[in-house]
């Protein structure tokens, strides 16, 4: 496959490079965008897992599979697969 540029000719003066004009659309866009990357730096992950709650786990076979936490210790947490006996648990 050739990939070409394109190339423009003639300028739009419709559009202007000042940031200061800005059209309610693209205010908008930018204060949902701030809003989701501020959530996204606050979220925690580790502080969804917790005891008895389910989760996609990774079983030593590369499988993923559902999984209930049994317990969380130093941030390692040991599953119980669901529909398996505690002698497949892993942590």
């Amino acid at each position: 496959m050739i990939l070409q540029e394109e190339s423009y000719s003639s300028i739009d003066t419709n559009q202007t490079n000042d940031p200061s004009v800005t059209s309610p659309t693209q205010t908008e866009e930018q204060n949902s965008l701030t809003q989701s990357i501020n959530a996204l730096k606050s979220f925690n992950p580790r502080a969804q897992y917790q005891v008895n709650t389910y989760v996609d786990a990774l079983d030593t076979y590369s499988t993923w599979r559902i999984a209930k936490i049994l317990q969380i210790k130093d941030e390692i947490a040991l599953v119980n697969y669901d529909g398996w006996s505690s002698k497949w648990d892993e942590v």
